[in-house]
């Protein structure tokens, strides 16, 4: 479950990545923020999943868990994640608002945790020139 350490960590380390070149985009811009949930019960996440996109969150759908040799904190395979996007600008201070009502979520919903939270630039699709050749 995200925490306030986890948050500034990823600000943090963002900005680093940035500042060194490892990625062209900015966390303090317009970012596609992942929240992930998980739960075995794919019930749950489908009903957590339609109370959030009427919460105008992007739901990109439930996945099944990844299984990895490598990986000693490989997936639980028993459980579903739930991935849901929110395109916005976000502080440290409003990212941890966020993960505290979609912390409440999960517990109302009586999910199993709240997975993790990615970022990355935010890639809406460019308007397609149209096309005159008729």
């Amino acid at each position: 479950m995200p925490t306030e350490e986890n948050i500034n960590w990823i600000f943090e380390h963002t900005r680093e990545l940035a500042a060194s070149g490892e990625i062209d985009w900015s966390i303090d811009d317009v970012c596609c923020w992942s929240f992930i949930f998980a739960d075995p019960s794919e019930e749950k996440l489908v009903a957590a999943a339609e109370h959030l996109f009427e919460h105008e969150y992007d739901v990109q759908g439930l996945f099944a868990a990844e299984e990895s040799e490598d990986d000693e904190d490989g997936d639980d395979p028993e459980m579903i994640y739930l991935q849901i996007d929110q395109v916005q600008i976000h502080t440290p201070a409003s990212l941890l608002a966020e993960t505290e009502k979609l912390k409440q979520l999960v517990a109302s919903f009586d999910l199993a945790e709240f997975d993790g939270i990615e970022v990355g630039p935010d890639e809406e699709p460019e308007d397609e020139p149209e096309d005159e050749s008729d």
